[in-house]
């Protein structure tokens, strides 16, 4: 049984708030509010070009490191292309748009984490397809070993990060 229900939560938010469905998210009449959610999107943010989409900065969370943040990024979209995060370790973290067909696969050091599938038609872009939203978050890590300049090699043994320092 659980300590606290749904309907005891529930009344508690609307005796502390005043709200009716305290679950429920008000969507302003322009539309839901991408700009409040990690790698949200705008597509013609600046009211003067259709083929331009900002992607609003987020997080990477993963073994590798604690977090990364991405910035603000405005990607002039060209036929159907798609919105990703590229993560190319160690440390950098870029918000990018590369041709749906072809799109580039993970390798030893970088990943791509598919974000939005926009399509340009007579520069005018529209989404196609949402692939993800909010932070992202990888449990995975790295395919291969990685050099470090010291001659140091990061190993991942069950999951976990370890440092392999030669004799």
């Amino acid at each position: 049984m659980p300590l606290v229900t749904t309907r005891t939560m529930d009344k508690a938010i609307r005796d502390a708030q005043g709200l009716e469905h305290p679950r429920r998210m008000q969507i302003p009449s322009e539309g839901f509010p991408w700009s409040i959610v990690a790698f949200g999107y705008k597509i013609n943010p600046d009211g003067d070009n259709h083929a331009e989409v900002v992607i609003y900065g987020g997080a990477l969370f993963g073994q590798v490191t604690n977090f990364l943040t991405a910035s603000d990024t405005k990607l002039v979209i060209s036929g159907d292309q798609t919105a990703c995060v590229h993560y190319a370790f160690p440390a950098t973290l870029t918000i990018e748009a590369h041709d749906t067909i072809g799109f580039p696969s993970d390798g030893n050091s970088d990943r791509y984490y598919r974000l939005y599938e926009f399509s340009e038609s007579d520069g005018n872009v529209s989404l196609y397809r949402i692939k993800h939203i909010g932070n992202i978050y990888d449990g995975r890590g790295l395919k291969t070993n990685v050099v470090l300049e010291s001659g140091d090699t990061l190993v991942f043994i069950n999951g976990s990060l370890h440092q392999i320092i030669p004799a």
